[in-house]
């Protein structure tokens, strides 16, 4: 996935979620092969969406948190974060670096995941 591609996919998402109140986000699956992510208002009723993240080269998450949707959710770390944080885990050319800012931990202080793609869908409830 290209650096264009997923910021093109990030903006479509953030702009998506900044229409719920708030954001639950719980830990469903995590391997080398994909880390999933459930989202929604109410996770006890299930989810309304799934954030997918392929091919990854490490996580650094909480098992759930509540994210603000005032602001981006997800984004994609550049400049000098990006690089210090490339440094400190070596992550490999071709991932792109993700971060979510939970809602109840300090400032700087994020969930980051290295994938080389990441998709979402909505899930219907029925």
């Amino acid at each position: 996935m290209t650096q264009s591609e997923v910021l093109s996919q990030l903006g479509v998402f953030n702009d998506l979620v900044k229409e719920k109140l708030w954001l639950d986000v719980d830990l469903a699956e995590c391997s080398p092969q994909a880390v999933v992510l459930h989202c929604g208002i109410d996770l006890s009723v299930g989810p309304d969406l799934e954030i997918r993240f392929d091919t990854v080269f490490f996580a650094s998450l909480l098992m759930t948190w509540k994210t603000d949707t005032a602001s981006s959710v997800l984004q994609v770390l550049a400049g000098e974060e990006a690089v210090r944080v490339n440094m400190q885990y070596r992550v490999e050319q071709g991932y792109h670096l993700f971060a979510f800012q939970p809602e109840d931990l300090a400032d700087g202080v994020r969930c980051l995941i290295a994938a080389q793609a990441f998709s979402w869908r909505e899930i219907a409830r029925t």
